[in-house]
C-alpha cells in the first residue's frame, strides 16, 4: 500500500506545472477588487444620490468581512475542502456583482452585495496559496508557482482595465457592467473548479504522508484582534471625510491607469524574481516595501504642497504598509550583532531568516504584527489578512 501511495504521489507531482489554470482565481480577484469595485462603485453610489462617506463605508464592508479569512481557512483545513472553498469564493464574488446590478441603488442592498464579495474574496485568498504551500513540491517549484499566482493579480488588472474601457466606450449602464463582471467571474469559477483537482490532490497526498506543514504547525492563531477591528471602523469615516467628494476621474482614465499598472507590475515581478535568485528573497521583499514607503513620503509631500488631502491619506497608507519590512530588517540586523562572538549556528539562523519572506508564511504567528497594518492599508481584502491556514 505504501508503494502505491508513493507512486500516486509521484504521478501527482509529475502533473504539476509552474502555471496551472486554477491560478486564474487570483485573476478573478484582480478583476473584481482592483477594477470593478474601485472604478464602478464610487460612481454608482454617487449617481444614486450617495456621498463620499457612503462610498467608503460601502467599500469598507469588503475589507471588514474579509477579516473572516483566517476562520474560513481553518474550516477549510479541518475538512480539506480548499477546492470547494475556492470555488464558493469565486461564486460569492460573482453573486455580489450580480447583487449590485440588481440593487437599484438601495444602500442596504449595496452593502450586502459588497459583504458577500468580501467573504468570497477572503475564501479565494486563503485557498489558492494553500494548494502550493501545503504540497510536497520542491521549494524552487513552489516559488515559481507562487510567482505565477501573484502575476495573475496583475493580469486581472490588465484584463479588468481593458474590459472596463470597452464597456465605458460602449456607454453601458452600471447594471449592465456589473452583470458582465458577474458573468466573467462565473466563467472563471467553472474553469477553476475543472482544473483544480490535481492541486487539491497534492494536499491530500501530503496529509497521507504525514508531512503536511499546516497540520504540523498546530492550531492557528489568526483571529484578528478586537483592537484592529475597532481601529478599522474608526479609520473608514475619517478617511471619507478627508477625501471629501474628490471622485471626478473618468472611468476610461482609471481603466487605462489600471492596465498600465498591471503591465508595469508584471515587469517588476520578473526583475524582482531575477534579483531573488541572486540575493536573499527576504531582503528583496523588505527592500520593495521600503521603496514603496519612500514613494509614499514623496507622495505625501506633494499632497501637502498642493493641498490634496487624498494624496496625504494614500501616502500614509503606503508608509504604514512599509513598517513591517523595516521592523523585519532591523530585527535580522540586530540578531547578527547581539552576540559579541557570533557562533556558526547563530549566523546560520540569521542567514535563514534573511532568506525567508515574513508575509505568506504558514506559521501565522510569524506575521501576526502585520494584521493591524493590513486593515489600514486598504478597504479591499489584504493577502496578509488571509494567509493559508
Amino acid at each position: 500500500m505504501s508503494d502505491a501511495m508513493v507512486e500516486q504521489a509521484s504521478t501527482v507531482d509529475r502533473d504539476a506545472r509552474p502555471f496551472e489554470w486554477w491560478m486564474m482565481s487570483n485573476l478573478a480577484l484582480g478583476v473584481a477588487f482592483n477594477c470593478f469595485l474601485p472604478v464602478l462603485l464610487p460612481s454608482y453610489v454617487l449617481a444614486a444620490g450617495g456621498t463620499a462617506t457612503d462610498v467608503w463605508v460601502a467599500m469598507s464592508m469588503a475589507g471588514l468581512f474579509a477579516l473572516l479569512g483566517p476562520s474560513i481557512g481553518r474550516a477549510a483545513a479541518r475538512r480539506r475542502a480548499h477546492r470547494l472553498v475556492q470555488v464558493l469564493g469565486l461564486a460569492g464574488m460573482a453573486i455580489g456583482l450580480m447583487g449590485l446590478a440588481l440593487s437599484h441603488g438601495h444602500s442596504w442592498s449595496i452593502v450586502a452585495a459588497i459583504a458577500v464579495m468580501g467573504v468570497g474574496a477572503a475564501a479565494v485568498a486563503v485557498a489558492a496559496p494553500t494548494f502550493i504551500l501545503a504540497s510536497d513540491l520542491p521549494a524552487d517549484f513552489q516559488t515559481r508557482q507562487l510567482t505565477w499566482l501573484q502575476l495573475n493579480l496583475d493580469l486581472g488588472k490588465i484584463a479588468g482595465g481593458i474590459l472596463l474601457a470597452v464597456m465605458a466606450t460602449e456607454k453601458l449602464s452600471f447594471d449592465a457592467q456589473f452583470r458582465v463582471g458577474s458573468l466573467v467571474l462565473g466563467l472563471l469559477g467553472v474553469l477553476v473548479w475543472t482544473t483544480s483537482r490535481c492541486a487539491a490532490g497534492r494536499i491530500r497526498q501530503c496529509d497521507q504522508k504525514e508531512i503536511n506543514p499546516i497540520a504540523a504547525s498546530g492550531s492557528s492563531r489568526t483571529a484578528v484582534p478586537w483592537r484592529t477591528l475597532l481601529l478599522s471602523l474608526f479609520v473608514v469615516p475619517v478617511v471619507a471625510q478627508l477625501l471629501g467628494n474628490n471622485m471626478t476621474m473618468m472611468e476610461t482614465q482609471i481603466s487605462a491607469m489600471l492596465t498600465v499598472s498591471g503591465l508595469v507590475g508584471i515587469g517588476l515581478y520578473l526583475l524582482a524574481g531575477r534579483w531573488m535568485t541572486r540575493s536573499d528573497p527576504g531582503v528583496v521583499w523588505a527592500t520593495g516595501h521600503i521603496l514603496r514607503g519612500a514613494g509614499g513620503v514623496v507622495l505625501g509631500a506633494v499632497g501637502l504642497a498642493r493641498g490634496l488631502p487624498q494624496l496625504v491619506v494614500l501616502a500614509a497608507f503606503l508608509v504604514l504598509e512599509s513598517m513591517p519590512a523595516i521592523a523585519w530588517m532591523v530585527q535580522t540586523r540586530a540578531a547578527a550583532q547581539v552576540v559579541p562572538q557570533p557562533t556558526s549556528g547563530m549566523m546560520g539562523a540569521v542567514r535563514t531568516s534573511r532568506r525567508s519572506v515574513p508575509a505568506g508564511r504558514l506559521d501565522q504567528r510569524a506575521s501576526h504584527h502585520t494584521e493591524c497594518v493590513g486593515v489600514l492599508v486598504s478597504a479591499s481584502p489584504n493577502p496578509v489578512l488571509s494567509q493559508p491556514t
